[in-house]
């Protein structure tokens, strides 16, 4: 089929266009994404710790947005250019953003040592936040809900190892005991104590699956400070009643204590209440005729002890006792 030329050219130029939109369209997403600075800034500059000192720049960098501003440095940026303002002025407009730092290099392996040993490589959270704005500190490194996540999920904060291997094999050694150490202070200021003394299972150490030491690292010896101890008085059993004012059957009379068991020494306290006191005794049958006359002695007694109890002891015969004086 014949077609004028200015048909042809119009088919070709749409078909140009139609294949160039197919590529766009089939270019991943990171390849459109604009070059775009971040939105918050690192503070101080790379170097400078603590805060903003005179003269130091805070600075930021350009990147796709699918990268995160942890991410954006050196590396990743899209734009070699680098932005950099005042330090001190950037922080009170509150868009200064801590940052983790890039993982270190590895550690090596101790040289010599067999078995398998970790090397580590570490990171920290550089730079300061603007306390007045909380959405500069959300989501980053200063977060505590972040890093209490990443505890609970097992995964590194500022230190990570790996294990590598010296390729020796460690021989198998069982620990031994080294000598007991030097025993510590007594446990007391007066009296009978202890000391403790320690020892270490280092002679040698336990190493390649070797048996670990027997027995206890500690034990304890007694020691005695020359200094007695201040010993509190205590009272000995109650004596019998004595001073019955009856001479047969029930009565009263009085009964005592000694503060001896034990005595008080080296300053300590003496006993507390009295070291004597009235109580009921006890003694045979009375007879019935001696009977009648106990039973008019208490009356005349009672008789007597309503108006004065030394009265009604010296009716008895006897001294009335002291309630209450303590013995010497």
């Amino acid at each position: 089929m014949y077609l004028p030329s200015s048909t042809k050219s119009y088919i070709i130029q749409l078909l140009i266009n139609i294949d160039l939109l197919l590529s766009f369209w089939s270019k991943p997403a990171s390849s459109v994404e604009a070059c775009l600075p971040t939105k918050w800034w690192r503070c101080p500059e790379s170097g400078h710790t603590g805060h903003c000192a005179p003269g130091v720049k805070a600075y930021r960098y350009s990147c796709r947005e699918s990268v995160s501003f942890d991410q954006c440095n050196s590396g990743n940026s899209c734009s070699p250019t680098v932005e950099r303002a005042d330090c001190k002025a950037t922080y009170q407009k509150a868009l200064c953003r801590p940052w983790w730092t890039e993982w270190s290099a590895f550690s090596e392996c101790q040289p010599g040592e067999c078995g398998a040993r970790q090397r580590s490589q570490r990171r920290h959270c550089a730079g300061l936040s603007s306390h007045k704005n909380p959405a500069a500190e959300r989501g980053s490194c200063r977060d505590r809900r972040v890093l209490a996540k990443l505890r609970r999920q097992g995964r590194p904060i500022g230190v990570r190892a790996t294990v590598c291997n010296v390729g020796l094999h460690c021989p198998k050694i069982n620990g031994g005991w080294s000598e007991w150490g030097a025993p510590s202070e007594c446990s007391v200021t007066c009296g009978l104590g202890h000391r403790e003394v320690r020892r270490s299972c280092n002679n040698p150490t336990p190493a390649g699956g070797g048996i670990p030491c027997s027995g206890f690292d500690m034990k304890r010896v007694t020691c005695r400070r020359s200094t007695p101890c201040p010993l509190d008085g205590a009272w000995c059993k109650w004596s019998h009643v004595e001073m019955c004012d009856a001479s047969c059957g029930s009565g009263v009379g009085v009964r005592t204590r000694q503060c001896k068991c034990p005595m008080e020494l080296h300053g300590g306290r003496p006993c507390a209440g009295p070291d004597r006191e009235r109580s009921q005794c006890h003694l045979a049958h009375c007879p019935y005729s001696e009977q009648l006359f106990e039973d008019e002695r208490r009356f005349m007694r009672d008789s007597l002890r309503a108006t004065s109890q030394e009265a009604a002891f010296a009716y008895m015969g006897q001294s009335a006792p002291v309630v209450g004086e303590s013995s010497t």
